[in-house]
């Protein structure tokens, strides 16, 4: 089978950089231009004579945005292998319970916090900052957004793999500072 590969920008896409964090970049690109919503694997973004590869792709109003785990500077070059099918649109909702987020930790204790939460669940020799970053990232609405909300009862979605992977892309400095500012966040939350 010969697979081949559909240039989908003949131009330099204009790049919007929303929501970097940890050196991660959104690329948009309109719905004109690409009319379904790709798999990740079938978009090829070309940049600095690098190849790159998209961690997830959303819908937005007027098109799709894609992240890409690396800040990116433009001129950009977004290629699409049209082998690959598209992505199902718009993505079903899991009908059982058991496609929900399985929970790894409840608050039993008065005074528990997000730390001590992590920390019980990161194996030994394991960075304790990657679980707890984790834990916050994937339970901020539970937490209200203040990673000092934990109270008698909460319980915690476990990280998903994509989570993890992002956080453990980071090194074991960027984390230690991310929890520092995660922490500086929490106490402005309670004045």
């Amino acid at each position: 089978m010969i697979s081949w590969a559909l240039w989908v920008a003949s131009m330099v896409l204009p790049i919007e950089q929303q929501g970097i964090m940890a050196e991660q970049t959104w690329v948009t690109v309109n719905r004109s231009a690409l009319p379904y919503a790709p798999e990740p694997a079938a978009l090829s973004l070309f940049t600095d004579n690098r190849s790159l590869q998209p961690l997830e792709v959303q819908a937005t109003d007027t098109g799709w945005r894609m992240l890409f785990r690396e800040r990116i500077r433009g001129p950009i070059r977004l290629y699409l292998d049209e082998s690959l099918p598209p992505a199902p649109t718009p993505p079903q909702p899991a009908a059982d319970a058991s496609a929900a987020p399985a929970l790894c930790y409840r608050v039993t204790r008065p005074g528990d916090t997000l730390w001590h939460a992590g920390q019980s669940l990161t194996a030994a020799g394991q960075d304790p900052y990657l679980m707890v970053l984790a834990l916050f990232a994937s339970n901020k609405e539970r937490l209200g957004h203040d990673p000092d909300g934990l109270r008698l009862g909460d319980e915690l979605a476990c990280p998903s793999a994509e989570v993890l992977a992002q956080l453990a892309a980071l090194d074991a400095e960027a984390r230690r500072q991310l929890y520092r500012r995660l922490e500086a966040y929490g106490r402005r939350l309670q004045r």
